[in-house]
């Protein structure tokens, strides 16, 4: 009985050590699930974000083949780590590389992407096809440097009374996309109605403006006046100020501005004056839909000398796209002088603008 149990015994114990070792081995804990990542695009200085279901925020929604394009990239991107704290290295397709059965893409251009998630960051690049669909999303957000539109619009009628008018405008604005922005902006308008001139005014302002801080600016502009009708040879209006934006979002803007400088006057058949003055206004856009834009503009210019002998202007204007360089603009025009200097001069001249403008 004894000799059976030790034989028993013994027999368990080689049967032990026969087992593969690593059967004594702790068991590894089940890797933790990678979070879904979430990418960031830099394109021409605005940040884009494109969550795993393909929706760019605020933008569009990508298409089936663009967001396989994108799984692609996400595919070669390194794996968590143990414990799922941290990317583990993995291979990565050369620039340029395709796999077999897959199409060569066209212009490779590199561009920064970040990856986060679980604690990871990497920089890859996405191919210029991914790139090209993307960059419709961010193309309201204009490159840095110069850019702006030229209109002109005309208008005739016959009849009764033979009447035609046009007008030329042109907006420039140099933006380098730090805190300091330059805004050009002109306006012609001649009218004439059965053989008289009803309206020949030229309107143009030249501001720089700096950004304090994300709502505060502070500014510098000369605006310019001409009105053959009211007779008036030249207003000169060189004022310095600050300003407040109110509202700040990238549908709808509001600001307030005001400040301080000179007023220099030259009438026909009189002498130039010069006074101090003071100007006070306010800027309003509403981006109604992706194609349609409205605007509204308020200013006055008062002399210090004699705040009753003021300048008054009012515009309100609708604009919408007609491809991606044209649209048509309809804009209303309201200026006052309350006190006009000659007495056959009405002090509220309006106009009614149609214009087809051009972006570059």
């Amino acid at each position: 009985m004894a000799v059976g149990l030790s034989m028993f015994l013994l027999l368990g114990y080689s049967m032990r050590d026969n087992r593969d070792p690593s059967s004594f081995r702790t068991p590894r804990p089940t890797p933790r699930v990678q979070p879904r990542f979430l990418l960031e695009l830099e394109l021409s200085g605005r940040r884009l974000t494109i969550q795993p279901d393909g929706q760019v925020l605020g933008k569009r929604r990508l298409t089936e083949s663009e967001w396989i394009d994108l799984r692609q990239h996400v595919s070669r991107l390194p794996t968590a780590g143990p414990g799922g704290q941290g990317p583990a290295p993995g291979p990565r397709r050369p620039a340029g590389a395709v796999e077999r059965g897959e199409a060569p893409r066209r212009d490779p251009r590199p561009a920064e992407v970040e990856v986060t998630g679980s604690g990871m960051k990497k920089a890859v690049g996405l191919s210029g096809l991914l790139l090209a669909s993307l960059s419709a999303a961010a193309a309201d957000e204009p490159p840095p440097g110069w850019h702006g539109s030229f209109g002109a619009g005309l208008s005739i009628s016959s009849g009764n009374s033979d009447a035609k008018s046009f007008n030329l405008s042109g907006d420039l604005k140099y933006d380098p996309k730090t805190k300091n922005v330059v805004k050009i902006g002109a306006l012609f308008l001649r009218s004439e109605s059965n053989g008289d001139t009803t309206a020949d005014k030229l309107v143009a302002t030249v501001r720089d403006e700096y950004s304090v801080t994300d709502r505060f600016f502070v500014y510098g502009e000369v605006g310019y006046l001409r009105d053959k009708v009211a007779l008036l040879s030249y207003l000169i209006s060189p004022i310095a100020g600050a300003g407040y934006k109110v509202v700040k979002t990238d549908a709808l803007t509001f600001d307030v501005f005001g400040g301080i400088g000179g007023a220099f006057e030259k009438l026909e058949a009189h002498d130039a004056t010069s006074s101090g003055a003071f100007r006070a206004g306010e800027a309003f856009t509403w981006k109604v839909s992706p194609t349609v834009t409205l605007g509204q503009n308020g200013s006055g210019l008062w002399k210090a000398n004699d705040t009753g002998d003021a300048f008054l202007h009012f515009d309100v204007s609708l604009a919408t796209s007609l491809s991606k360089l044209l649209e048509l603009k309809l804009a209303y025009l309201v200026d006052h002088k309350t006190r006009p200097a000659f007495a056959n001069v009405d002090k509220t001249d309006t106009a009614f603008l149609a214009t087809v403008v051009a972006k570059f």
